[in-house]
C-alpha cells in the first residue's frame, strides 16, 4: 500500500500495529527481542516523510516510502530514500549529548549508513538494496516497557 493508504488506515485503527524490533536495509537494531512500543504514526504528504514515534521519544523518518506491507508478525516498508532513527540513550537524561541516531541515505545506488554511536558500527556488507528499507516485527506483541 502507499503511505497515504497506510496513514489513513492506521489512524481509521484498521491496522493493529504495537511496535516491535527494527532492521534498517538488514542493519538490526539491538537485540531481536528489543521491543519499540509505538505510539503514533505521522504522514507529511508534501515531503513525502513517515514518522513513526516510539513511547521511549524514539523517533524514525523514513522519506519516500513505497510497498508498505503489514503481515500478521511484521511491517515491511520495502524501499525508501532515506531512513532515519534517533533515541536516547538509555537510563540518561533526554538532552542532545545523549541523543544517538542512525541515518541510512540511498545515493548513487547504494546505501550510506552512518551513525554517532560509539560503540556500534554498521556493517556495509549487511546492507542490500533487496532487503526492506524498514523492518518491523514482531509487531502485535503485547510487552511491557
Amino acid at each position: 500500500m502507499t503511505a497515504q493508504a497506510f496513514i489513513e488506515n492506521y489512524h481509521a485503527n484498521k491496522l493493529k500495529i504495537t511496535g516491535g524490533s527494527l532492521c534498517f536495509w538488514g542493519h538490526c537494531l539491538g537485540n531481536p527481542q528489543d521491543f519499540h512500543s509505538l505510539t503514533s504514526v505521522q504522514f507529511n504528504a508534501e515531503e513525502s516523510l513517515l514518522t513513526f514515534i516510539f513511547s521511549k521519544k524514539e523517533k524514525l523518518n523514513i522519506t519516500n516510502p513505497t510497498e508498505i506491507d503489514l503481515y500478521k508478525d511484521h511491517l515491511e516498508i520495502r524501499s525508501a530514500d532515506s531512513v532515519y532513527f534517533e533515541w536516547f540513550d538509555e537510563g540518561k537524561p533526554a538532552i542532545a549529548r545523549n541523543l544517538f541516531y542512525y541515518d541510512f541515505t540511498i545515493k548513487g545506488g547504494k546505501i550510506i549508513g552512518k551513525n554517532n554511536i560509539h560503540w556500534s558500527v554498521i556493517n556495509a556488507q549487511e546492507l542490500s538494496l533487496q532487503k526492506p528499507a524498514v523492518l518491523m516485527t514482531d509487531i502485535n506483541r503485547t510487552h511491557n516497557n
